[in-house]
């Protein structure tokens, strides 16, 4: 059985950006990007949409902490990174 990578977060960063890109509310409230990926007429904000902008809200709250989160590329500091607990 092979043994899986870890996802990187450049990876995460890339999918996030193609989800906040295709899954917008369309004129009638539902999500764009869940009717042509998957065929589902669903409210937005929808599930991947939900996910990725909290996400980016953890990210972005860390960085201005300057905190790293779990899995995150590690910040550059003069006294080390601070680690959040798992």
């Amino acid at each position: 059985m092979p043994i899986e990578q870890p996802i990187s977060p450049v990876d995460i960063a890339e999918a996030i950006r193609r989800i906040l890109q295709s899954h917008i509310r369309m004129l009638d409230g539902r999500c764009r990007g869940c009717y042509v990926d998957y065929s589902r007429l669903v409210p937005h904000p929808c599930i991947p949409f939900d996910w990725a902008t909290s996400v980016q809200a953890r990210d972005r709250t860390a960085a201005f902490l300057g905190v790293v989160t779990p899995g995150a590329a590690p910040a550059q500091s003069e006294t080390g990174p601070k680690r959040l607990s798992a």
